[in-house]
């Protein structure tokens, strides 16, 4: 984390080239708010790394926690359910609800994605093509398949789940992204982010057909949404974790339409759009979420106090990933000393409201 720091410092000398390469950027305005009690955060146990997760057919919301578990937290009773995902250190990462109602996970290594019944709790295994097939995202693309984004291999795999039957897709880069994330766009394809430099977006076809775009020199791209007025969203940090940035991206033409400064070294990093059509975004550095909404530049940041809420501070927290739960709320996981924190949004929540 310290080199993460150092990279940003250095890269600050190149934010003018950066925005001159993008244009000028809309600074997004703070709301008048006091955000704070909207916000409940839950302890999982220190050192616990709860990381992604996705809203359950069950109502409960399912999350990997590495190297090797998965558990499913009760959105009413604040129950945290935790159970193994099976392997020595299969690193489970990726998680979502498939097209067949189960939720389905995938592992840094082993080569293998899982499927966890949601009433039984019974896990299958699907062996994928090699070893180092490890997905670090996995996503149900517009064709039905799961996708998902190898973490050491420079491709992009597909997973049938009705047949079984898997597939791969070479990246036009030639050595492995670290932490690449993958996000199903509005137009149907699948959209991957390349942080290893140069930095690029980069999106593929269900038919495997590749397309890419740099970003700013330096700049780190992360987080990716579906917008809500049919824009592909980021998140864009200044090297490591610089000055924080989202940029929309016109979907056809795969060019930055809006781009909005957020805060200065705050490190965006996951990004959705909720039910309130905003884009919701943890700050990893700043320990805050960010809400933003695209239309009129409102900017509020909700924090999220270190030790799962133990100490009045933000910084140290690293709120990391973000999805809207079952429950109409916000939900945000910590990279670091196991938390994780519902935040309710503007005008309460509302289950099965959407945005589109």
């Amino acid at each position: 984390m310290a080199s993460s720091f150092l990279r940003s410092a250095i890269t600050c000398s190149v934010i003018l080239l950066a925005t001159t390469l993008f244009g000028t950027a809309a600074r997004a305005e703070p709301a008048l708010e006091d955000p704070a009690a909207s916000v409940t955060q839950i302890p999982v146990g220190f050192g616990v790394f709860a990381e992604r997760f996705t809203p359950g057919p069950d109502g409960g919301l399912w999350f990997t926690l590495p190297p090797t578990d998965i558990a499913r937290l009760d959105t009413e009773t604040l129950r945290l359910e935790r159970f193994p995902a099976g392997g020595l250190l299969p690193g489970t990462t990726g998680i979502t609800t498939g097209p067949d109602g189960a939720i389905w996970f995938s592992t840094l290594v082993g080569g293998y994605l899982g499927r966890i019944d949601p009433a039984t709790r019974e896990i299958t295994r699907y062996q994928l093509p090699h070893p180092l097939a490890g997905g670090h995202e996995l996503v149900v693309g517009s064709d039905g398949a799961l996708w998902y984004p190898e973490f050491v291999t420079n491709r992009v795999g597909r997973f049938d789940p009705a047949t079984g039957a898997s597939s791969e897709f070479e990246l036009p880069y030639t050595f492995p992204s670290a932490n690449p994330i993958m996000a199903a766009g509005p137009d149907g394809e699948l959209w991957v982010t390349v942080p290893a430099p140069p930095s690029r977006i980069v999106k593929i076809t269900t038919q495997g057909r590749v397309t890419e775009m740099n970003v700013p020199v330096q700049s780190v791209p992360f987080g990716l949404a579906d917008g809500p007025d049919g824009n592909m969203w980021a998140t864009l940090g200044a090297g490591q974790y610089g000055r924080g940035q989202l940029i929309a991206i016109e979907p056809e033409t795969m060019r930055v339409v809006k781009r909005f400064e957020v805060d200065l070294a705050a490190g965006p990093s996951g990004l959705t759009t909720g039910p309130d059509c905003a884009l919701w975004f943890p700050q990893i550095v700043s320990g805050t979420v960010g809400r933003l909404d695209p239309e009129t530049g409102d900017f509020t940041q909700y924090p999220m106090n270190a030790l799962g809420g133990a100490l009045p501070i933000t910084f140290g927290s690293f709120p990391a990933y973000i999805n809207t739960g079952p429950d109409g709320n916000i939900w945000v996981t910590s990279h670091l000393f196991g938390w994780i924190a519902r935040i309710t949004p503007p005008g309460g929540a509302v289950p099965g409201r959407t945005c589109r």
